[in-house]
């Protein structure tokens, strides 16, 4: 594991660019950004522009080209999302300036690298486990373990909100798995599997239903009309919403293992489809 002195020789006395789009990637580098003092400038799109801001104070987004003549490192997300992440690494190793990615998750590593099969790899990737460690390394040898910020940060403020926990109240985050438009799983299958584990076990419960950064906030509007006991997450801090609920499930989300790193008892719901969390970061799985 990185040790934070060691980061710290890495960022003081540079000006170090921050490039991000999506919101995987904004969680992490936001919470790195909050945790680790440096001068940086923010290239921002996409989801990753109102995670920052919620963060950081003062988050003023510039162009990459600007960022690329001010800024000595950078520090990128790994987005499939859009092109910016891609961008940043090609032009700064292009001008000779040293690049760090991000990855979050645990799948489509190698993906996140190439466009129009072009292969643009960091001078370092960054990984905030040892289990995604073990998969890039496979494809990519300069891999450095550092503590994965996004959950320190979430879990530190976890520690400190004193809301009282609801025994009768279910967190269910969506994955907004619709944007990969897939034959076989849907979000609202999914949601209809963890209604059906819900009405079976837990009756009672009323349910927290947060939605992905990238989500209209009319989706489930077909089950908030109907009688289900649902209220649509207000949190804009996630902190909140674990802190007030005793269980949470979702499809392959990251705020999974959060949660169960916070010590709650988490359901992935899969529908068919395999776990792309390690199973050491979720206490059940519903097939």
């Amino acid at each position: 594991m990185e040790k934070t002195e060691s980061l710290k020789k890495n960022l003081e006395n540079f000006s170090i660019g921050v490039v991000c789009h999506d919101s995987g990637g904004a969680e992490i580098l936001s919470s790195f950004v909050k945790l680790n003092q440096a001068n940086y400038n923010f290239t921002l799109s996409g989801p990753a522009v109102s995670i920052f801001r919620r963060k950081i104070k003062n988050c003023r987004n510039i162009t990459l080209s600007n960022n690329l003549k001010i800024s000595d490192k950078f520090i990128t997300g790994s987005g499939l999302g859009s092109n910016l992440e891609y961008s940043a690494i090609l032009k700064s190793k292009i001008l000779g300036k040293k690049v760090y990615t991000f990855l979050d998750h645990w799948i489509n590593y190698r993906k996140r690298f190439i466009r129009k099969k072009k292969k643009i790899f960091p001078d370092e990737i960054w990984v905030g486990d040892i289990y995604a460690k073990q998969k890039a390394i496979k494809f990519y040898k300069n891999i450095k373990l550092i503590n994965n910020p996004f959950f320190l940060d979430t879990k530190e403020i976890y520690k400190k909100i004193k809301i009282i926990k609801n025994k009768n109240q279910i967190l269910f985050v969506s994955s907004n798995t619709d944007r990969i438009k897939s034959k076989k799983i849907n979000d609202r299958k999914i949601f209809d599997r963890f209604l059906k584990y819900k009405f079976n076990y837990f009756p009672k419960h009323k349910i927290l239903l947060r939605l992905h950064p990238t989500e209209n906030k009319k989706k489930y509007n077909f089950y908030l009309k109907k009688n289900l006991n649902i209220t649509l997450d207000q949190n804009k801090e996630l902190a909140k919403s674990l802190k007030s609920s005793f269980y949470v499930f979702g499809h392959n989300s990251m705020v999974l293992p959060i949660a169960n790193l916070c010590g709650i008892k988490t359901f992935n719901i899969l529908c068919g489809k395999k776990s792309t969390i390690p199973k050491n970061f979720i206490s059940k799985i519903l097939k």
